[in-house]
């Protein structure tokens, strides 16, 4: 696929994957030949997409109308990736999602702390709602130490389990 971009006063305007099927009042403007397009300000496109080494993203894309060579060259910025940062976005939407998953399924099982269905529940069985919860409410401060501290998969978690609790 062919870049194409329309320039005008040295200025690129647009740019298209593709060439529109009608410009301004030009119908099948897709099926003109080069010499035609440049007629009417239209130049492909020369792409230079660098390599990226592992800590670079690209960034912005840039247009620029090269006359003396009658093309548009595309340019896109590399921008190196601070892995500190990145681990520090990814260690806190680690923990974010970490309590929410907590929170819910404490809420899921606030029943078994209410009076009337303490009442009847065996001793055994309050006990393991009790350190299920409690377990629960300790994840935050236990995945903010080594060895979990460096933890950034919700999926590799250990939850713990209210049938396995006491």
């Amino acid at each position: 696929m062919n870049k194409w971009a329309y320039v005008e006063n040295n200025q690129v305007l647009e740019v298209y994957g593709d060439l529109p099927k009608n410009w301004r009042n030009i119908s099948n403007f897709y099926v003109l030949n080069e010499t035609e397009l440049k007629f009417f300000s239209w130049y492909p496109v020369q792409i230079n997409t660098p390599s990226l080494s592992a800590n670079q993203e690209y960034g912005e894309t840039t247009y620029v109308f090269d006359s003396e060579n009658s093309v548009v060259i595309q340019s896109t910025a590399i921008i190196d990736i601070d892995v500190n940062a990145l681990f520090q976005q990814q260690r806190t939407a680690f923990m974010d999602q970490l309590r929410n998953i907590r929170t819910d399924l404490l809420g899921k099982s606030d029943w078994t702390q209410l009076a009337d269905v303490s009442a009847v529940l065996s001793e055994n069985v309050q006990l393991q709602y009790r350190t299920y919860r409690q377990k629960l409410r300790d994840l935050p401060e236990l995945y903010s130490h080594p060895p979990y501290d460096t933890e950034t998969n919700i999926s590799n978690v250990v939850w713990p389990d209210p049938t396995d609790s006491v």
